[in-house]
């Protein structure tokens, strides 16, 4: 658990210093990117942190966590466990922060070469012109800026309490472990 705390503390850091970055240089496509592997990370450490406050049944909670630390998508992996879908996170959150899983579905959009991650990002129509325009400042820049930046801070504010319940909670998830090894 504590391992698998600080790898997504070392992800978070970076992708979260990496969008600010971006998004202070204007460079809005690669910030957003970079926010929703935030806001992931953050969602993976969410549900880690909900994960310890259950009841503990050792072997399920173990299982969760191989599958969190060690899980691969690919199955050709034979040795490796499947792992958790970060849907399953935001699942999770939505029982206390409704309207999260929205809001990803609506920012992954950008991450795509479909409209939201290419045209609404670098087009800008003139229609008066008939005269598309190519820019890193396409149409509605302010606004998809404002998308992405409050996505930011929407995952700095989960990671931050997500690691506040981890060590609120952990001690007492060490003894129900200890308490469940002594069965």
């Amino acid at each position: 658990v504590i391992s698998y705390r600080e790898v997504l503390h070392y992800r978070f850091e970076e992708a979260a210093r990496c969008s600010y970055n971006l998004f202070e240089t204007k460079n809005i496509g690669s910030a957003i990117l970079l926010a929703r592997s935030a806001i992931e990370t953050a969602a993976a450490l969410y549900y880690l942190a909900q994960l310890i406050k259950k009841d503990v049944v050792y072997s399920e909670t173990d299982n969760e966590v191989v599958k969190l630390i060690m899980g691969q998508k690919k199955l050709d992996m034979h040795s490796m466990p499947v792992a958790k879908n970060v849907y399953d996170f935001f699942d999770v959150m939505e029982k206390e922060i409704p309207g999260i899983r929205k809001s990803y579905d609506r920012v992954s959009e950008f991450a795509h070469p479909n409209w939201a991650g290419t045209s609404l990002l670098y087009a800008q129509i003139d229609h008066e012109s008939k005269t598309t325009y190519f820019s890193s400042k396409g149409r509605n820049f302010d606004n998809n800026m404002a998308i992405g930046l409050n996505l930011l801070l929407g995952g700095l504010l989960t990671f931050q309490y997500s690691l506040d319940e981890i060590h609120k909670n952990f001690s007492g998830f060490v003894t129900k472990c200890e308490t469940a090894l002594e069965i």
